[in-house]
C-alpha cells in the first residue's frame, strides 16, 4: 500500500527504539517513551518548499502526528510544524 500525505503532512519511519542499554541493561516501555524521536521521511505531501524530502532523517515531537501501519510496519503522520530539526 502506497500513502501519499495530504496539506502539511510528512510521512515518517520511526527509528527502531533501543530497548537496552550499551551496558546491556533491558529498558521497560515507560523508559522508552521519548520527547523526541528520530526517524527517516517516507513521503512528503505536495506542499510548495518542503524543507525535507524522502529519505531525510529526522527528530520530531514523540507525542506528535498519528500513528499508522503500512505493510506491517508502524509509521507516522506528522505535520511539518512538529519536526524539530533535520539530522545531517
Amino acid at each position: 500500500m502506497k500513502i501519499k500525505p495530504m496539506g502539511d503532512r510528512i510521512l515518517i519511519k520511526p527509528k527502531d527504539k533501543e530497548t537496552k542499554t550499551a551496558g546491556g541493561i533491558y529498558l521497560p516501555d515507560e523508559a522508552a517513551s521519548e520527547v523526541f524521536v528520530e526517524g527517516e521521511v517516507v513521503e512528503i505531501s505536495d506542499m510548495e518548499k518542503c524543507p525535507v524530502k524522502k529519505g531525510d532523517k529526522v527528530l520530531y515531537e514523540g507525542s506528535a502526528g498519528t500513528e499508522i501501519i503500512i505493510n506491517k510496519e508502524a509509521h507516522k503522520l506528522v505535520q511539518l510544524r512538529d519536526i524539530i530539526a533535520k539530522i545531517v
